[in-house]
């Protein structure tokens, strides 16, 4: 549990666990037991949602909870990031129920899907592995300022809020002329995003 990880690593959890940015929060089910659940599905309430991948937590949850090393602390024990395949009701004190159904469903869309090198607990990875996610952020930045040349802007000064920098360096501003070149495909692009994130449970 998030509770068990963190006195492991001699750190006070936070005052909610709501405030480590997930949507739904479960007692009784062990982190062990929802990673042996991705490719299959889960049932809360009224809802089941399908079990994409470990949703592991980001330094900019640390920095928010002023919680030092809980990053390395929850790595494995944060949650998985879900698609809802049936919507319903989910209320506290609800049952939770394990449902597998086989193989992997090919056809369910992973929007948060990495590269491998990803989910390698921070303090393991190789400097290969580091320069590749360097490499990949930065194709990510060069592709989403086409299409949503804001929603960069708005990534960097979230995570400058907390004393970090989600790109890896400043961000420069948007020229006017970019912005009004690109007005359409960010309303396209913020359609799509919205589609993508209401299909999540729980998202890092």
């Amino acid at each position: 549990s998030v509770d068990a990880a963190l006195a492991r690593a001699g750190l006070t959890p936070p005052a909610s666990l709501g405030d480590l940015r997930r949507n739904v929060v479960l007692r009784g089910v062990s982190a062990a037991q929802l990673l042996s659940a991705i490719g299959t599905e889960i049932a809360i309430g009224e809802a089941r949602v399908f079990v994409h991948r470990n949703c592991v937590p980001c330094m900019y949850n640390e920095r928010k909870n002023g919680c030092a090393g809980l990053m390395e602390a929850l790595w494995e024990d944060a949650g998985v990031a879900c698609e809802v395949v049936r919507a319903g009701v989910i209320s506290k004190g609800d049952a939770v129920s394990l449902a597998p159904t086989g193989p992997v469903l090919s056809t369910v869309l992973d929007g948060g899907a990495q590269a491998p090198g990803y989910y390698v607990r921070p303090s393991k990875r190789t400097a290969e592995q580091v320069r590749a996610a360097r490499e990949r952020l930065g194709a990510a930045k060069q592709a989403l300022s086409k299409v949503d040349p804001e929603g960069v802007q708005r990534i960097e000064a979230s995570y400058q809020s907390a004393g970090l920098s989600f790109w890896g360096r400043g961000v420069a501003p948007i020229p006017e002329q970019q912005w009004v070149h690109d007005r359409l495909a960010v309303a396209v692009a913020v359609g799509v995003a919205a589609v993508v994130v209401g299909l999540f449970v729980s998202r890092k």
